[in-house]
């Protein structure tokens, strides 16, 4: 049976005065005890090697109520893979503070937050909240197993809706309690040997599935929101380009386009650069500068056309943008204009 880890190397920040703690990727590890002061509490990990390049652990973390309230850092992990490799390290209860060195990111999450990474070697330092003990399932399977497993189109697809599609990069996601169930009951206590392992990859098969029908579930509804986004400031852009007088208040547009107006402005200035009414009036001023020079329409009727209640508004509003008055550019290709309109 071959693994995905080439290496894995434990440096206990814990306990210091422990040595270093060198694992053989395709020896299972019962649960064993990590070096922690008494002080503070105890701790034990498991870690299995499954078929299919798969490896599966867990961490137990106890602290005792006279060490609650601290960040204690735990250790350094340090491991070398064969291939780039999907991780997931999920908390069935308590906080940790994890340094990803690999992507250079400093990650906070709990229970309801899984940590996914698609990396070709582990540098990760945990830091566990002792206001509550702390307990993590993680599951390491190499890429090449998710491509024959998932196909190849598939899991690109459930790298990329995971927002990992590169190496190295990992991200935080929140997932269910029945699909974060499935890798918590992974590992059991009521079976041994063979059968054991049987259960185990089963299970991981079972969580690998939910996991890509789940992000496959939540991702298609929102780029079907975001495709829909995209139409609605489209068709805003032409209706306010054609309109003519008073510009519509923004509450009265996003109700139009079934948006709030926090978002309808968000994702304007997003696309467009500017506020809907920067740009627009913009624009307007741009158009009523070529009427000045290419035309004699007066200029209260532009003020007009362009929703400015009063002309002196809008020529306060065209020298600002341009530096001159529109009496004084009309001037300039009409020598004989007179600036009271």
């Amino acid at each position: 049976m071959k693994s995905t880890i080439i290496s894995t190397r434990f440096n206990w920040i814990a306990d210091s005065t422990q040595p270093s703690f060198f694992d053989d990727p395709l020896l299972d590890i019962e649960r064993t005890t990590m070096p922690m002061p008494r002080k503070i509490g105890d701790a034990s990990f498991i870690s299995v090697a499954l078929p299919m390049n798969m490896v599966v652990r867990r961490g137990y973390h106890h602290f005792r109520p006279e060490a609650a309230g601290k960040l204690q850092p735990m250790f350094h992990c340090v491991e070398e893979f064969v291939e780039p490799a999907l991780c997931v390290q999920s908390p069935k209860k308590g906080r940790v503070i994890l340094e990803e060195r690999r992507v250079g990111q400093v990650f906070e999450f709990g229970p309801s937050g899984c940590l996914f990474q698609h990396i070709d070697a582990f540098d990760n330092l945990p830091t566990v909240d002792t206001s509550e003990d702390f307990e993590v399932t993680v599951l390491i399977a190499g890429k090449s197993i998710l491509d024959t497993l998932l196909g190849e189109e598939e899991c690109g697809m459930l790298l990329k809706n995971m927002n990992i599609a590169s190496v190295p990069s990992a991200s935080v996601r929140k997932i269910p309690y029945p699909l974060r169930n499935i890798l918590y009951s992974s590992i059991p206590d009521h079976l041994t040997g063979t059968i054991r392992k049987l259960f185990m990859q089963s299970k991981v098969l079972e969580y690998l599935c939910g996991l890509a029908e789940h992000f496959a579930c939540t991702v298609v509804p929102e780029r079907q929101e975001q495709n829909r986004i995209e139409v609605a400031l489209k068709e805003i852009h032409e209706e306010l380009l054609l309109l003519e007088g008073k510009l519509p208040m923004l509450n009265e547009l996003a109700m139009k386009y079934n948006m709030t107006a926090q978002k309808l402005g968000l994702e304007f200035k997003k696309r467009y650069g500017q506020s809907i009414y920067l740009y627009i009036n913009e624009l307007r001023l741009n158009e009523a500068r070529g009427a000045i020079l290419r035309t004699d329409i007066p200029l209260k009727a532009i003020a007009t056309k362009l929703g400015y209640s009063h002309v002196n508004h809008f020529s306060r509003a065209f020298s600002k943008l341009f530096d001159c008055s529109p009496g004084s550019l009309r001037c300039v290709v009409d020598p004989d204009f007179q600036t009271v309109d």
